[in-house]
């Protein structure tokens, strides 16, 4: 079944049918992070920041685990994949920086671009801990520093207010590494995730976006890029460099 595809009826449905969910740095990812989350079948994953709920959907696909969902907007989606997967899915209107759930009640947490997004990530992670069971893990991606357009680090300001980012828009791998420590992380293992063969073609795009004035984020864009999948599935996505970091980080004991 194709990536984040479920039966909704109507033409849009035949072109997802085809292709599937079209963000393309997400698929792109997703591997990288089931990988790194091992998740068990009796999980609780918090995939915060969910938007239209399609994380969950495979996380719950790949392993048969249970995926609460949290965003600042409802997705008509979700009532879709609530029925798809039997209730294993569940969905929660809600503020990462206060958190509607109890201390220690959660598996994993998943936070895929969102913490360049957030007003305060220090609280968002916080709050990520409190509900963290004591063997729990987080996963994060976060974008880093283009690695081929070196003018797209200059308007990186005027990047972050076109993708609406409330927050810092890109962090440094010393600046990510402080925040996890200040928050009660540590960091167990780091992927590069779009790797420096997949970042050529996306940073490609976004230069042409901001040049011409354009949208910076399109499902058109994104299914024009969708032949890059099958190619870079001959890389090796753990490199050491990027232009976002995966990071894979646990409680610190107490």
């Amino acid at each position: 079944m194709p990536f984040g595809y479920i039966k909704r009826g109507g033409v849009r449905d035949l072109l997802l049918r085809l292709i599937g969910w079209p963000n393309i740095i997400r698929r792109i990812q997703f591997p990288v992070i089931i990988k790194l989350a091992s998740i068990k079948q009796n999980d609780i994953i918090l995939d915060i920041g969910c938007g239209d709920g399609t994380f969950c959907l495979e996380f719950i696909r790949a392993s048969g685990c249970k995926c609460i969902g949290l965003d600042l907007i409802e997705n008509e989606k979700w009532t879709y994949i609530i029925k798809e997967t039997n209730n294993k899915a569940s969905f929660i209107v809600g503020d990462a920086h206060n958190l509607p759930f109890k201390n220690n009640s959660i598996d994993i947490i998943i936070l895929s671009s969102v913490i360049q997004m957030v007003q305060n990530a220090l609280i968002v992670l916080k709050e990520c801990k409190r509900v963290l069971k004591n063997e729990g893990r987080i996963i994060i991606s976060v974008p880093v520093e283009y690695l081929w357009f070196r003018k797209l680090n200059c308007v990186k300001k005027e990047l972050s207010i076109k993708y609406g980012s409330k927050g810092k828009g890109y962090y440094s791998k010393q600046e990510i590494f402080e925040l996890l420590s200040y928050a009660g992380f540590r960091i167990i293992k780091i992927i590069y995730s779009p790797n420096t063969f997949e970042a050529f073609f996306i940073e490609l795009l976004i230069l042409f976006c901001y040049y011409l004035n354009l949208p910076i984020s399109s499902s058109i864009y994104n299914i024009l890029l969708l032949p890059l999948l099958s190619i870079s599935k001959l890389y090796n996505h753990n490199l050491k460099h990027g232009i976002e970091m995966i990071l894979l980080a646990s409680k610190k004991a107490e």
